[in-house]
């Protein structure tokens, strides 16, 4: 599974919540060259951790709503911040009271509290641009267990997050690589 044209234009607008956490790791200067079209993205058609993720994902939401007894929404749910345009995200579903739901499937070795550092920029990314103060972030850990953890927003985090991704953004304006 690829991503459609307009997913990859939606994308090349804005700052994302994968670009969140590889911005957070440091991966600026190689996600500056993928957003500036100077390098391609890495192709994750035939990694089988990440493929194994995105053909789960509906199972996922499923899974979640069966065992939380919650309603949820599946459709390709596209926001951006209100102040900050460049700020986007791609939300796997949401809560029938919006509060945005992640899906992963890692190994059968992880542990959730390091699933959630993780993921941890994502999340707050995710909560940054919908205004949600919780967020969902539902496992399969393994082909054995399922887990989720509910999230609460962190708005010192987030706030770091603006400012990193704001000076990240400015940087492709001004053409000036970050460091």
């Amino acid at each position: 599974m690829t991503l459609t044209p307009e997913q990859m234009e939606w994308r090349a607008k804005g700052i994302g919540a994968s670009d969140a956490r590889r911005l957070m790791e440091g991966d600026g200067a190689s996600l500056w060259l993928e957003k500036k079209g100077l390098q391609a993205p890495e192709d994750l058609s035939y990694v089988l951790p990440v493929q194994m993720g995105v053909w789960t994902e509906r199972h996922n939401l499923e899974w979640f709503a069966q065992e939380t007894g919650m309603r949820i929404h599946y459709e390709n749910l596209q926001r951006k911040h209100h102040e900050h345009p460049w700020m986007r995200c791609t939300l796997d579903g949401t809560t029938s009271d919006s509060i945005p739901i992640e899906c992963k499937h890692v190994n059968a070795f992880s542990k959730m509290p390091d699933v959630l550092a993780k993921y941890y920029p994502q999340l707050q990314h995710q909560m940054g641009v919908t205004g949600a103060i919780t967020c969902y972030l539902s496992v399969f850990i393994g082909t054995l267990k399922w887990e989720y953890e509910k999230v609460a927003r962190d708005p010192f985090y987030i706030n770091e997050l603006i400012t990193l991704e704001r000076k990240f953004w400015l940087s492709l304006a001004d053409e000036t690589m970050p460091e």
